[in-house]
């Protein structure tokens, strides 16, 4: 069996070589003799021989691993937890994980998984990560899902949204779904605390509009956004008894102004009182989200247009689409989850990737109006 300091030892001469090497190979054009250092560094590289790698990396034990051999279990275990970082460690650490997902795990092996898997996701990034989300659903219990239902949004930032990551990954597993119980609508909680605390700082400094300026439009639409929410501020839009369908369908009439000031709290409000939302004022504000990233553009006159987002803006209506697909079904919109699911979906995809270099109104501003 291993010892800590049989796999500490084996990856500082790892990272020792690995530096040599790197360190020559800026130089090895430059003299003869930079080359030959170089060389010996890759021949040097080539020729060592560890007894922990070659333990590790043997076809032999990795069936002894998947067999749920009690050595092979502790070692592959106790590799995970000294976490050495060192060249191509990230792929024997992905190898070991899968060979442990497959293993009759103790009890004791899986208290000491749990606790491996909470430090790799506080800790920092690392591309197994997925690997250990995926083990995650093998050995978490109840007492675990809880504990990581309870995560603030600010340890999760701190982690790198890893955290929020492994929740959602666990909970497309049947087996975590049944143990969850009221673990799950915590979950949602969470998720959702989440979401509006990254919403209000990404549109914090959009300023409320005066009158003249919550909608571009004349005609017949535009006066009724200027009726609708002329007396409203954000904290307003919070304490509203419904959410209804001639409100959502002012969104698509609003400037971008006036829609980068109400949309976080509009989007609050459907997190908070999902039962006060109507069915029709649902299907609008996801017509206006699409339209925010080029879908529905044109649609019934061109009135779902793309404003300006900066990138934590995008990144909160990202994350608000993602909870939406989660939270759908509380919206009495069942016979429509799988279509609102597929639109949301698409929105999320686009969301990062869609660019809008100037607002369409953007002359009521000062500003220049986005060619079309």
């Amino acid at each position: 069996m291993l010892s800590r300091e049989d796999i500490r030892e084996m990856a500082r001469v790892e990272q020792e070589l690995y530096q040599r090497i790197i360190s020559t190979f800026a130089k090895r054009d430059t003299s003869e003799k930079a080359r030959q250092a170089w060389l010996e560094a890759t021949s040097a590289w080539h020729a060592r021989r560890s007894p922990v790698l070659e333990r590790l990396w043997g076809r032999a034990y990795l069936e002894e691993l998947r067999a749920s051999d009690p050595a092979a279990v502790a070692d592959a275990i106790l590799f995970l937890e000294v976490d050495p970082w060192f060249h191509r460690s990230g792929y024997l650490k992905e190898r070991l994980i899968r060979g442990l997902k497959t293993a009759q795990l103790s009890d004791r092996d899986k208290l000491r998984l749990r606790q491996l898997v909470w430090n790799v996701a506080a800790g920092r990034n690392r591309r197994e990560f997925r690997n250990y989300c995926s083990l995650a659903a093998v050995v978490v219990d109840e007492d675990f899902i809880r504990r990581l239902a309870r995560v603030t949004p600010q340890q999760d930032l701190k982690a790198q949204g890893k955290f929020v990551f492994l929740l959602e990954c666990l909970m497309r597993h049947q087996r975590v779904i049944q143990m969850v119980g009221q673990e799950r609508r915590e979950y949602l909680r969470t998720r959702q605390r989440h979401v509006i605390e990254l919403t209000r700082s990404a549109f914090a400094k959009c300023r409320k509009p005066r009158e003249d300026q919550l909608t571009s439009w004349g005609g017949l639409d535009g006066p009724y956004v200027v009726e609708h929410w002329k007396d409203h501020d954000r904290d307003s839009v919070l304490r509203l008894d419904d959410y209804g369908g001639c409100l959502a369908e002012d969104l698509s009439y609003m400037s971008s102004h006036a829609l980068r000031y109400f949309l976080p709290a509009v989007m609050e409000l459907m997190l908070l009182k999902p039962d006060w939302v109507e069915c029709y004022a649902f299907g609008m504000t996801v017509s206006r989200l699409e339209g925010l990233v080029g879908l529905n553009e044109h649609h019934e006159g061109g009135f779902y247009r793309p404003v300006v987002l900066d990138h934590d803006q995008r990144v909160a209506l990202r994350e608000f689409c993602k909870l939406l697909q989660d939270t759908i079904k509380v919206y009495d919109l069942v016979p429509y989850v799988p279509h609102y699911k597929r639109r949301l979906a698409e929105v999320e995809k686009r969301m990062m990737s869609f660019k809008c270099s100037a607002d369409y109104d953007a002359e009521l501003f000062g500003g220049r109006p986005r060619v079309r």
